[in-house]
């Protein structure tokens, strides 16, 4: 009986709003978004009309850089309790993002109606000001969120920036110095500490902290341009000039990124959910080749979200999981991609690739039959069934998709080694040394 009422107990409490809130907020704190997501969706679920779980959700989105998503949330919560404080700060958070001065000063201006002493909102509003050009009052607004927390990052970041627009470059140093103190990876801080040294001088010290920025986050476009700068006129033209190509390789990527989130997740302009889909799976393109395979997957997954029959959309995700080394995930992909179009040579293909790191090596071999089947002429089909037969230790079947390989592209030096090492084996010694010569060869013609 103990037991029993134990097992209800659980059930009882896992069907309770408040269970999948703090589910919620835990899987939050470890950075499962995700997760999250999942656990808000379902207080929902059990309680409509529950304001913290849809100020959740927008923390979620906005966590996510879906600021129209998280917008809705936050605007969600406040019809159902108008008085929900963080779902004001929120608010403001997103028009901030949206470059929406005015509503974003409103939203923080109704938070610390609420909650006097709530520094976020006093540093953010901060920044707001400064970007309507009012120094004096961010630096009151900073200086007000100091005297709550005097140990608060954020304030002196902002104090320093107000500091820097208004020409005092020593406050400025001050504030920003001590901001990168309570938090050494405040790239932002640390970058325009760099500014503040470059302006004073420091020629040595603003290096040193643009490389810093660099050292967090290698997409830091200003940091590379500015150190590049710096470097070419210290004379270290070389150095100097390669970091200004990493500036413009980056920003050329920014620019269409910048582009296609602002119609996504910033601008809310109605669309379908074929176009949102499309939208996702061009960003999701640009960061593929931008080599950011973690936000080209999470694009892929949106544009299935809005789109389940976009095939292309799995079978990019496929190939992004593959490439994060998550080759079950890839797996799942390639066969949905596969049901939505089963004649993709690429997809069966793929999907044998999925099968071959995971060591099940006669899956493998199917999928790449059905590639080859489709695409008698796909060269790596051939190769790579030739690798999985060696493995297997079938080597004449082995050796038969090697010579097909080198009669489609006699210049793949593996496939004349690998064919090399068969004939070996077999005893076919000519054959073997011949072939090998024929790798050695090649390898010395790519050097």
């Amino acid at each position: 009986m103990w037991l029993i009422w134990l097992c209800l107990l659980a059930q009882a409490s896992s069907e309770e709003p408040g269970f999948h809130l703090s589910k919620a907020e835990e899987l939050l704190r470890l950075g499962d978004l995700e997760g999250a997501l999942s656990e808000y969706r379902r207080a929902v679920e059990v309680q409509p009309n529950l304001a913290e779980a849809y100020c959740g959700l927008g923390r979620v989105y906005y966590k996510m850089g879906d600021y129209i998503r998280a917008g809705e949330m936050y605007r969600k919560a406040l019809r159902i309790d108008s008085t929900l404080v963080e779902a004001h700060f929120g608010l403001g958070l997103v028009y901030s993002k949206q470059e929406n001065i005015g509503m974003s000063i409103e939203e923080f201006e109704r938070t610390l109606k609420l909650k006097p002493d709530h520094k976020m909102a006093l540093s953010n509003l901060a920044l707001r000001y400064l970007a309507k050009g009012e120094v004096a009052e961010a630096i009151n607004r900073c200086k007000r969120a100091l005297e709550i927390d005097p140990k608060y990052g954020h304030a002196y970041f902002v104090l320093g920036l107000a500091h820097l627009e208004g020409g005092d470059l020593t406050k400025a140093e001050e504030a920003l110095e001590e901001a990168v103190k309570l938090d050494p990876k405040d790239v932002n801080a640390i970058f325009n500490l760099g500014i503040v040294y470059m302006k004073e001088g420091k020629t040595e010290e603003a290096i040193g902290q643009f490389r810093r920025a660099i050292e967090l986050d290698p997409y830091y476009s200003q940091a590379h341009y500015r150190l590049g700068t710096l470097l070419m006129r210290m004379g270290k033209v070389e150095e100097g000039r390669r970091e200004m190509e990493r500036f413009r390789e980056i920003s050329k990527y920014e620019g269409e990124v910048s582009n296609l989130r602002f119609v996504l997740y910033v601008n809310p302009v109605p669309m379908t959910d074929k176009e949102r889909a499309a939208g996702h799976y061009k960003l999701g393109l640009v960061y593929e080749r931008w080599g950011r395979y973690d936000e080209a997957l999470r694009e892929f997954e949106r544009a299935v979200e809005a789109d389940s029959s976009l095939a292309q959309a799995h079978f990019e995700a496929g190939e992004m999981c593959l490439r994060l080394g998550r080759p079950e995930d890839a797996t799942g992909w390639f066969k949905r991609a596969l049901k939505l179009e089963p004649g993709s040579a690429s997809a069966h293909y793929n999907l044998g690739l999925a099968y071959t790191k995971r060591g099940l090596y006669l899956d493998a071999v199917e999928e790449y039959k059905r590639a080859i089947e489709i695409d008698p002429g796909h060269v790596s089909a051939h190769f790579n069934l030739g690798g999985v037969y060696m493995l297997l230790g079938r080597l004449e079947e082995a050796a038969e998709q090697f010579r097909e390989v080198i009669r489609l592209d006699p210049d793949r030096e593996l496939a004349h080694r690998y064919l090399g090492r068969i004939y070996l084996k077999q005893g076919k010694e000519e054959e073997g040394r011949r072939e090998l010569e024929t790798a050695d060869r090649l390898k010395k013609a790519r050097r």
